[in-house]
């Protein structure tokens, strides 16, 4: 599709890729505004939810993992996120991967790598290219700190290496649009 000479498919902010935006596209023009609201309701809401499974299980403590995701889910860059509607879709996408980058012990290595894999799907097809360049750049330090942290991190950064890979590879069509 052409739209005034450039290629819709190429454009940045083309969220046509991000898996959780296309029931937001089955719906009518009248309520594509209601439905993009709930959306945002909804993995807002969820975020504090994977924000306080991640600061669970990081901090040991249920009262300090409250108070510090209501603090994450709040704070000042959720406010930017929300002026900019892809952000808020980043936003979420990256706390889903570290929740379940700090909560591998718990599932078995199969379903940790499809996870982890729809995690990083959901970030690469979330956002612009440059704002998925600078998550990439934060979530893999934090990713190295967790791989140094646990006493199993060689397992931990194969089992994230995959799922990275094949994520990337299913969120390539997104990316590889991008680099017309």
């Amino acid at each position: 599709v052409i739209q005034n000479g450039f290629p819709f498919y190429s454009n940045h902010w083309n969220m046509i890729y991000y898996p959780l935006n296309w029931p937001v596209f089955l719906v009518s023009d009248q309520d594509f505004l209601k439905a993009v609201t709930f959306k945002s309701f909804v993995e807002v809401s969820l975020l504090g939810i994977f924000a306080y499974g991640f600061f669970k299980r990081e901090l040991g403590n249920s009262r300090w993992a409250l108070f510090s995701s209501v603090a994450y889910q709040m704070c000042s860059l959720l406010i930017f996120t929300m002026s900019i509607f892809p952000a808020t879709s980043l936003f979420f996408s990256m706390t889903v991967y570290l929740y379940l980058l700090w909560s591998v012990p718990e599932r078995r290595s199969l379903a940790n790598f499809l996870l982890l894999s729809i995690s990083v799907v959901l970030i690469l097809t979330s956002a612009n290219v440059a704002f998925i360049f600078y998550a990439c750049l934060s979530l893999g330090i934090i990713s190295i700190y967790r791989f140094f942290s646990v006493k199993d991190g060689k397992k931990l950064f194969l089992l994230t290496a995959a799922g990275w890979s094949t994520g990337t590879l299913i969120s390539s069509v997104s990316i590889l649009s991008c680099l017309q």
